[in-house]
Order: structure tokens, then C-alpha cells, then sequence
């Protein structure tokens, strides 16, 4: 699977993990989370440094509050987007559990949410 498609799908997982499911499913989850974690830490720390390497900025609010997003200068944009897309389209090698949707039980959940997971949930 493509880094992109993990690191898209981390809010759906979140959100899916919140919910009671049956006990095996709780298990496939907790299991490939932990497998998958790490590959979002690494993600994250490239992307934190390549922010640094090319002086992104961190943003305020609008009460002048620094935020969670930056922004990368005009000239630095180019180069940093290219090195950026080339991570997100690596393969990263982990074992991805069979999940049927009859797994969940009868959870509820948002369709978007869902849509995040069509890769994971049969």
C-alpha cells in the first residue's frame, strides 16, 4: 500500500476506534495500528524537517495564536511539494488484516468515515 492511502485514512481509523466493536475486530485493529504507527511517525517527522528545510512558517489564528499549519515560502513551494508527493507515493510493507463489514457488528458510523476505510473494510 501507498503512504498516501495510510495517511489519508488515519481520521476514519480514529474514528472507527472510537466506536464498541466485537472483541476479534477490536483485536485486527489494535494490532495493525500499532504496525502502522510507525510509519506515520516517520512520515511525520520527514515532512517537520523538510517544513524546516525549506523555512515554513507556522501560521496564527485570527487571535494571533500560532497554529498546527505553516507555510512555506513562495520560492521554497515547488520543491518542497515534489519531495513531499514522492514520500506519499512509497510503498510501505504492512500486513493489512481481513475486515469484513459484518466484523463491525452494528456500529454506526459516517459514510465519509467509511469511504476512508474502503481499502481496509471488505
Amino acid at each position: 500500500m501507498k503512504l498516501k492511502q495510510l495517511i489519508e485514512s488515519v481520521p476514519s481509523i480514529q474514528e472507527l476506534i472510537k466506536e464498541p466493536l466485537p472483541v476479534k475486530t477490536s483485536f485486527k485493529l489494535s494490532t495493525f495500528i500499532s504496525k502502522m504507527n510507525p510509519e506515520i511517525e516517520a512520515f511525520d517527522k520527514v515532512k517537520k524537517d523538510k517544513i524546516i528545510e525549506y523555512k515554513g512558517e507556522r501560521q496564527k489564528d485570527e487571535n494571533g495564536r500560532e497554529i498546527n499549519t505553516f507555510k512555506i515560502p513562495d520560492e521554497n513551494v515547488e520543491k518542497f511539494s515534489k519531495e513531499i508527493k514522492e514520500l506519499l507515493e512509497q510503498e510501505v510493507d504492512i500486513d493489512v488484516p481481513d475486515i469484513n463489514i459484518e466484523d463491525l457488528g452494528d456500529i454506526k458510523i459516517k459514510p465519509e468515515f467509511l469511504m476512508g476505510l474502503n481499502w481496509l473494510i471488505k
